[in-house]
């Protein structure tokens, strides 16, 4: 999948899989249309019996690719069906608990080194990983108990709580905002985001109050300075920005690394202006906690067991 991610970027990867679409197979005709592009569009260099015969070639490549997608996942299917104890030894007989979070960022490295350690079998449950898009999205799944757990910034559940919802916080992962300022190449300076357009998640959110801080404390801009646009999240921000329809926005990683290396200006972090904030919370469904307290403290054991281990050095 980090293939499709790197061709696509994360936004498409989850959309797709949100419309229940194969990114594999939308990766075939993103491939399929650049080697066309390649061989018949552009400069005309190449003789018209040459492209015809290049563009053959392309469609080949692609089909020879395309039955070597399917006969992998055939392949896998089958050894669920064949030998289903070396895919779901010591899963089938537990409790899955569902987990719902908005996207797939830094703020889930515990999470994804409980399900490569196996931490959540290992406390006798097995966490269905649900992607929600947007932060009223995910919190509404848990209000609602459809996901009993999520995770999400702790201003949505407050917020909820103020109310009458019936949630509450069960365990903070992470204590500061991991957000970057990130600016088009062309803006350099605070100044300079004067009158530009900023992407955020929410107009009244609990980051969009802290960049509006930063904002402030770092480049004396008031609101009425800049303009704000709701464009989601830190994947639909990356997004948006690279597609000009923002000019500034807060990028977390990995999209601020990808962001720097593609050009991108970095003009400081929430962090470095606000000291430590607590940036994300697991929270639970009232109802949840009560009748299931057994997997509601195997969940937050084996995500405790995950952030106790050293991390790994990122490239």
């Amino acid at each position: 999948m980090r293939g499709y991610a790197d061709a696509f970027g994360a936004q498409e990867i989850y959309r797709a899989e949100a419309r229940g679409e194969r990114p594999e197979l939308m990766f075939l005709e993103f491939a399929r249309g650049q080697l066309i592009e390649l061989f018949s569009g552009g400069k005309n260099i190449l003789r018209p019996w040459k492209r015809a015969t290049m563009r053959h070639s392309a469609h080949r490549i692609l089909r020879l690719a395309r039955i070597a997608i399917y006969a992998l996942t055939s392949l896998q299917a089958l050894s669920c069906l064949l030998f289903p104890s070396l895919v779901t030894a010591g899963e089938t007989n537990l409790p899955t608990v569902r987990f719902a979070q908005s996207g797939r960022t830094s703020t889930s490295w515990p999470l994804f080194v409980a399900a490569e350690h196996k931490f959540f079998q290992k406390h006798g449950i097995y966490l269905e990983e649900i992607i929600v898009r947007g932060g009223n999205n995910t919190t509404r799944a848990v209000l609602s108990n459809t996901i009993p757990i999520g995770r999400i910034n702790p201003d949505y559940v407050i917020g909820a709580q103020e109310k009458g919802a019936r949630v509450k916080i069960i365990s903070g992962t992470m204590h500061k905002l991991p957000y970057e300022i990130t600016t088009r190449p062309e803006i350099k300076s605070g100044a300079e985001i004067k009158g530009k357009i900023i992407g955020v998640d929410t107009l009244t959110g609990g980051t969009t109050l802290a960049i509006r801080e930063v904002l402030e404390k770092a480049f004396k801009l008031r609101e009425g300075d800049y303009q704000l646009l709701v464009v989601g999240t830190t994947p639909d921000r990356y997004a948006a920005l690279k597609g000009g329809s923002i000019q500034v926005t807060f990028l977390g990683p990995p999209f601020n690394l990808r962001a720097r290396k593609e050009g991108f200006n970095k003009l400081g972090t929430i962090h470095e202006y606000l000291g430590p904030v607590q940036f994300t919370a697991e929270f639970a469904h009232e109802d949840y906690i009560r009748s299931n307290r057994p997997q509601v403290v195997s969940f937050l054991k084996a995500l405790i067991e995950a952030g106790a281990g050293p991390v790994p050095d990122l490239p």
